[in-house]
């Protein structure tokens, strides 16, 4: 008995492993995609989307696959100053 719950074990692992890594990429990708539409736009556009739906959703804690909206919206806000940071070299 000991020997066939030892496979099972090792399924469920290897299923729970590969579920952190594809929430791990999904992420980054999100992260990835926030990046490049705020280039794509302006940061302050897409800050602004993301403030809208945070007021809609009345909700902030985001899922497997996406970051709080909170988080999302400081990272595009480190973007924004650092540009005009730059800007001002």
């Amino acid at each position: 008995a000991l020997f066939a719950t030892i496979p099972m074990i090792y399924i469920i692992a290897e299923i729970a492993f590969m579920m952190l890594i594809l929430s791990l990429i999904l992420r980054r990708n999100e992260l990835r995609a926030d990046w490049d539409s705020a280039n794509a736009t302006t940061p302050e556009a897409l800050i602004s989307v993301l403030e809208y739906f945070k007021a809609e959703c009345k909700r902030d804690d985001g899922s497997i696959t996406h970051p709080p909206l909170q988080a999302r919206i400081k990272r595009l806000m480190r973007l924004l100053y650092s540009d005009r940071s730059q800007e001002d070299n």
